[in-house]
């Protein structure tokens, strides 16, 4: 059982007897009428409770324990969804799970993670699940260690796109030193699912540059925008790139 599941527990067992003193004492203070609709009241809430987090938390255990190792890929995550405690999220996320046998299959809706988890959490990512054999709509994030699988992905996932944004930057670099300024007109730009150094993505762009002194063309050029500049970075922009006069395929953006 992980340590946020025992804590779950441990709340909302908490909660139960807490309300059931406060029942207590309003019958023997007050009179048995109040004492019986604060107790259905009071029920209402820790059948609500149960079944957003605790519940959810159980099931998550079994299947962490008991199921089918498999992957799934984020398709997206919903980050304004957050809410529980301080160390579980019930976050609203797309799955394309990805069993170890069988046919991949979307899995939309809620799902328990620890907050520890959210940052190797981003679209795209691809992370270790749990699948339930009886049930494939049971799916819990994590191998069969647990935290420690996702957090080997997470470190894998990190250097990965350390590697990637490297490989990119060297390229990036070598054009900027060597190739001719332009302006040029962001036609689309889509996020490729890793951030760097906190949450700058790394984008794709295709750009119709416009050199000064020959007819535009297009072209597409990957680098990573600071969050801050993700506006100057939409479709109908224009920004400054350089590019290579023998290649026109190799374009670089000047400032991100």
């Amino acid at each position: 059982m992980s340590i946020y599941d025992k804590r779950i527990k441990l709340i909302f067992y908490a909660s139960v007897g807490v309300d059931l003193l406060v029942v207590g004492l309003l019958i023997a203070l007050v009179n048995p009428l109040v004492g019986l609709v604060s107790a259905a009241a009071l029920a209402a809430g820790q059948v609500v409770v149960y079944w957003v987090l605790v519940r959810p938390g159980i099931l998550r255990e079994k299947v962490l324990a008991s199921g089918q190792p498999g992957e799934a890929r984020i398709l997206k995550i919903d980050a304004g969804a957050l809410t529980g405690t301080s160390l579980v999220q019930r976050v609203t996320m797309s799955l394309e799970v990805r069993p170890s046998s069988g046919e991949p299959y979307q899995l939309d809706g809620p799902m328990l993670v620890d907050r520890g988890q959210l940052q190797a959490l981003t679209p795209g990512a691809v992370v270790p699940v749990m699948i339930d054999p009886q049930n494939p709509a049971n799916v819990a994030i994590g191998g069969p260690q647990g935290e420690s699988a996702l957090a080997g992905a997470a470190q894998d996932k990190a250097r990965e796109a350390g590697e990637m944004v490297d490989g990119w930057e060297a390229v990036n670099n070598a054009i900027r030193e060597r190739g001719l300024p332009a302006e040029a007109a962001v036609l689309k730009a889509w996020e490729l699912g890793v951030n760097v150094n906190g949450p700058n993505p790394a984008m794709q762009l295709l750009l119709e540059v416009r050199p000064a002194d020959r007819p535009p063309f297009q072209a597409q050029a990957t680098c990573v925008v600071a969050e801050a500049s993700l506006d100057k970075f939409q479709p109908g922009n224009l920004i400054h790139v350089k590019y290579d006069p023998e290649d026109l395929t190799r374009v670089a953006v000047v400032h991100s």
